[in-house]
């Protein structure tokens, strides 16, 4: 999916771990001036199913996204990054 709402910047879909549902989506970005609100709302209006959509709380900026040394995305490390955010999140 295309959102030109972010643009060029990065951005990744996560899984972690949860313990009412089993697993819930996080999703991190890069965009330094898009509140996550504002991308919460536009990935809300592209009609996808409510069960493919992170809870607005589950949306996180961030400066850069974890990868290896061949630029690809280091899924395990945004696990690991998407993981540490909510539990932050959650004790705040």
């Amino acid at each position: 999916m295309h959102l030109p709402l972010i643009g060029d910047f990065r951005c990744v879909v996560a899984g972690i771990p949860d313990e009412q549902r089993g697993e819930r989506l996080v999703v991190l970005y890069t965009h330094p001036d898009l509140p996550p609100a504002e991308l919460w709302r536009a990935l809300s209006e592209t009609g996808l199913p409510k069960l493919w959509l992170p809870k607005r709380e589950n949306i996180y900026q961030v400066e850069a996204l974890p990868s290896l040394g061949t630029g690809k995305l280091d899924m395990q490390a945004v696990k690991a990054k998407a993981q540490q955010l909510a539990d932050s999140n959650a004790s705040a």
